[in-house]
């Protein structure tokens, strides 16, 4: 399989794609050409059906210690199946970004001191409680029955939750948030926590059935943007 060269570009700046098949040869280009992102994959189905290619290829994090001093942002688009030196992954001290997919190693957030975002499905080995530099959280899976966890993130302003098993929204009452997205989260009854949001200015609720505190959303509609959609479904 060969390595695509293509110099890619969103709203975050340049990036490029790297599978597991061309890990090396995509980390030499991202460093030769100071590439500030990637976007790392599973080899293509294809190429493992038709081309013979091992889906378990290692892929060594080594080689991202190379990319320090230019890397920012990394979204990791499926789960790995056989990372090796996974803690090498924290020599990325300029990293602001992570997004990733469900992963089989621990990943401890509060290791990257300028992380401003996550963005991924939960697992058992993520660590995010002390990631005191997050301003904005996509969360998705979220097997707690509340967001304690989230407590002591103190500068998170935006925050996204989406097909957790969470019932309260017992935790965030103290943070900063500005906007709160709660989407198909079909256990979640207590809202009572958003009383407490002095900073908030835009809540979006959508597809979170067992909701029935009707007065408060609609108490909070006369102070702030309150967006509700098929709440019901």
């Amino acid at each position: 399989m060969q390595f695509d060269k293509t110099i890619r570009e969103n709203q975050h700046g340049k990036y490029i794609e790297i599978r597991v098949v061309n890990f090396d040869e995509g980390i030499e280009f991202a460093l030769q050409n100071k590439i500030p992102s990637i976007h790392l994959g599973n080899t293509y189905t294809y190429d493992i059906i038709n081309n013979g290619v091992d889906k378990n290829l290692p892929v060594d994090f080594k080689k991202l210690e190379l990319l320090s001093p230019y890397l920012r942002i990394i979204f990791i688009q499926d789960t790995l199946a056989n990372v090796i030196n996974p803690e090498s992954i924290y020599s990325l001290k300029n990293l602001e970004r992570i997004h990733t997919e469900k992963q089989k190693f621990a990943l401890d957030l509060s290791k990257f001191d300028r992380l401003s975002h996550f963005g991924g499905a939960y697992w058992k080995k993520l660590s995010f409680e002390k990631a005191y530099s997050l301003k904005s959280m996509v969360l998705r899976r979220f097997p707690e029955v509340n967001l304690v966890n989230l407590s002591e993130l103190k500068h998170l302003e935006i925050l996204h939750v989406y097909h957790s098993k969470m019932q309260s929204l017992e935790g965030i009452q103290n943070l900063p948030l500005r906007y709160l997205h709660l989407t198909s989260n079909n256990l979640l009854n207590d809202i009572e926590a958003l009383r407490e949001l002095k900073e908030l200015e835009l809540l979006c609720v959508d597809k979170c059935k067992m909701i029935m505190e009707y007065e408060l959303l609609q108490e909070m509609k006369c102070k702030i943007d309150v967006r509700i959609i098929n709440i019901r479904d």
